[in-house]
C-alpha cells in the first residue's frame, strides 16, 4: 500500500505529483493554504475541500474570478467530489482519487460511541442558507451567481471562525454550524448573528 492510498483521498497532477487531503483541506495560490498552486490564475484562497459525514468530500469555491471546475463544469455552490473527478482550478488540472468505497454503515462500537459523545455535549446549532437563492439562479449570469456564492460562504465562514464557530457541513447555499456549549457565551452567538445579518445588506 502506497502513501497515498493510506491517506484514503488525494489529488493528483498531470505530472504525477499527489497531494494528500487530510480532514478539510484549503487550496490556493499562498503558502497559508494546506494544498499550493503556484499559479497567477489561482486565487490566493480560491477553494476548500471539506470533509463532511462519513468519508464525503464536498468542493466549494470561494468566489475566484477565474472559478472551480468539475469536470469541465463550473461548480456554483458546493459539490460532492467523486473518484476520477477532474478538477480545473485556474489553468491547475487535478484528478481526485478515493479508490476506496465509502462505508455507509460504520461499526457498531464506533457508531455507539460517536451516538453517546453526541448526547453528552450540548451545543449552539446555526443554519443559515441565502435567501430567495432560486430566483437568483434564475436571474443571474451563472458566473456571477457562482462568484456571489463562493464570496458568501468565504465571508461566513470568516465570520463562524473568528468567534470560535465550526462549520460542519456546506447545504449547496447553505450551511451548518456550531458551537460546544461550554467556553461559548451568548454574546458571541449574537455577535455572529449581527454579522451575518450585515451581509444581507
Amino acid at each position: 500500500m502506497n502513501a497515498q492510498q493510506e491517506e484514503g483521498a488525494w489529488l493528483e497532477a498531470a505530472d504525477g505529483t499527489c497531494h494528500p487531503i487530510q480532514g478539510s483541506c484549503s487550496v490556493g495560490r499562498t503558502a497559508a493554504n494546506m494544498i499550493v498552486l503556484e499559479s497567477p490564475k489561482v486565487s490566493r484562497q480560491h477553494a476548500l475541500i471539506h470533509l463532511q459525514n462519513i468519508g464525503e468530500l464536498w468542493l466549494i469555491d470561494f468566489g475566484s474570478s477565474n472559478g472551480t471546475f468539475v469536470n469541465k463544469r463550473r461548480i456554483h455552490y458546493p459539490i460532492r467530489l467523486s473518484d476520477g473527478d477532474q478538477i480545473t482550478i485556474g489553468d491547475q488540472v487535478l484528478t481526485f482519487r478515493q479508490p476506496t468505497p465509502i462505508s455507509r454503515e460504520p461499526k457498531t462500537d464506533l457508531l455507539q460511541r460517536t451516538l453517546r459523545e453526541i448526547e453528552n455535549i450540548p451545543c449552539w446549532l446555526l443554519v443559515a442558507d441565502i435567501r430567495g437563492f432560486t430566483r437568483l439562479s434564475r436571474h443571474m449570469q451563472s458566473e456571477d451567481l457562482e462568484v456571489l456564492v463562493g464570496a458568501w460562504i468565504f465571508t461566513c465562514k470568516g465570520i463562524m471562525e473568528s468567534r470560535h464557530g465550526i462549520v460542519n457541513k456546506y447545504l449547496g447555499d447553505g450551511f451548518l454550524a456550531y458551537w460546544p456549549e461550554a467556553g461559548t457565551s451568548a454574546e458571541e452567538i449574537v455577535a455572529v448573528i449581527f454579522a451575518l445579518k450585515d451581509l444581507q445588506q
